[in-house]
């Protein structure tokens, strides 16, 4: 079957087994072409702006990817990874009489975040998201096992 994206009017193929997927799982057929469905997307995404908040759980000033104004507690990378808190604890039962994504919703909004997407051992690369391995790099974003870069 042959759609035009709603966004971008591009043309593009839905499968006899994409339309078989959706009707299994009742929900209409995309009305928006691949890339733009992947923009939607990565629109949720930031990596490369920062905010100053406080650590939810230490109360400690902390760089972020979370500007203040969020639902959702964040903490740092140290709180996140630490054992003052018990990530099982935000479990909760499903309730079949309420719909699905209001209770993912709330789950979503109760849980914990990262501050930053760092994987250790990051050395003195503290304004740095998405990256790991780092060291003596400021405001990069999205790098692996870099040195002494800035700005990137």
């Amino acid at each position: 079957m042959k759609k035009v994206c709603v966004h971008c009017s591009a043309s593009f193929d839905i499968t006899k087994e994409d339309l078989a997927f959706y009707k299994d799982m009742d929900v209409p057929a995309p009305t928006h072409c691949y890339l733009c469905r992947m923009q939607r997307r990565l629109s949720y995404r930031n990596e490369r702006h920062l905010y100053h908040r406080k650590c939810d759980l230490t109360g400690k000033q902390i760089i972020s990817s979370f500007s203040v104004d969020k639902r959702f507690p964040v903490y740092d990378l140290d709180a996140w990874w630490g054992d003052a808190w018990d990530p099982l604890s935000y479990g909760q039962d499903f309730d079949f009489s309420r719909p699905f994504f209001q209770q993912f919703f709330e789950v979503r909004n109760r849980v914990p975040r990262q501050a930053l997407q760092h994987q250790k051992p990051m050395i003195n690369s503290n304004y740095c998201n998405c990256a790991s391995r780092n060291k003596n790099c400021y405001l990069v974003f999205s790098t692996n096992e870099c040195e002494d870069c800035y700005y990137g």
